[in-house]
């Protein structure tokens, strides 16, 4: 059987310059044809290695770093570091040929000054670890270059960056605390591609809060149906309540502004001058 009538019958099957991980990798011209062995039964895997055992090609090893295996839990050793550190978790999707993972990867690591090591979670995302430094990526920074390399790539990637923590025995919780909340957000992606852990954990619990109270809930549904009021909640909160500021980046007068806030506090008896109003609609609308 040709690899060529392998492709009909395993759809999955990619071709590729390079063989893949978790992949039966057979040699097909100058390309290899690589098959996900999840998508294969032993007895599959059994049959092609038999009639391609001259040319099958072992999948690369993955080296575990020690990085790796102390957030995991495989060792309780402690990386040597001589200050913090930030895990930054990403997804990133080709439009065209996956091999492209590897110059990205290159390109993307290039990015931390701090970078101690990066390995993958899944085959599209992935965990850096960085070494916090004086010229530490900013979420905006990272946000901006995450655009140019989806331009270049034919891509679309996601970024969720960690807080700074001490090297510990408690590191691999807040990881897996870390990792839970970066794969929920890859199931209910937002237009930003990058966030950061207290964003997504103010989101989380956000939702929980709104979840129990029925109050919340019909105060959500009076902002929902007030696109207007939505935006000058939210561009309120990012310039930390500053009025003129706000109806600067609103496009609006000073006094329209107050107008609008007045008129929100005579329907909900909540004043948007207030920090703790504020704070609740924002809770409701802002993630």
């Amino acid at each position: 059987m040709t690899p060529t009538k392998l492709l009909t019958i395993y759809p999955t099957a990619k071709t590729g310059s390079n063989p893949l991980p978790a992949h039966i990798n057979i040699p097909h011209e100058t390309q290899y044809l690589s098959i996900p062995e999840t998508d294969l039964t032993a007895s599959e895997i059994a049959l092609l290695t038999s009639l391609y055992q001259q040319e099958i090609v072992s999948k690369p090893s993955i080296k575990r770093s020690p990085w790796h295996a102390f957030l995991t839990g495989e060792t309780a050793i402690l990386p040597s570091v001589s200050a913090p550190v930030r895990c930054i978790y990403f997804d990133v999707r080709f439009a065209d040929n996956t091999q492209q993972m590897g110059e990205w990867l290159n390109l993307f690591d290039a990015l931390f000054e701090g970078c101690r090591t990066r390995f993958l979670l899944t085959e599209t995302s992935g965990v850096l670890v960085e070494e916090k430094t004086t010229d530490a990526l900013t979420d905006e920074s990272l946000a901006s270059i995450l655009t140019v390399l989806d331009s270049d790539f034919y891509a679309h990637s996601s970024c969720v960056i960690g807080s700074y923590y001490d090297v510990s025995p408690q590191l691999p919780a807040y990881f897996i605390e870390e990792k839970r909340l970066f794969q929920v957000h890859l199931q209910h992606l937002t237009g930003d591609s990058v966030v950061n852990i207290p964003k997504l954990l103010f989101k989380e619990h956000a939702s929980q809060m709104t979840a129990d109270s029925v109050i919340l809930q019909q105060l959500k549904e009076v902002l929902i149906a007030q696109p207007d009021t939505v935006s000058l909640i939210k561009e309120l909160w990012k310039n930390e309540g500053n009025i003129a500021h706000t109806a600067q980046k609103l496009f609006i007068h000073r006094n329209t502004l107050l107008y609008r806030i007045q008129r929100f506090y005579e329907q909900t008896g909540l004043s948007l001058k207030s920090n703790e109003a504020l704070f609740l609609c924002y809770l409701l609308v802002g993630v």
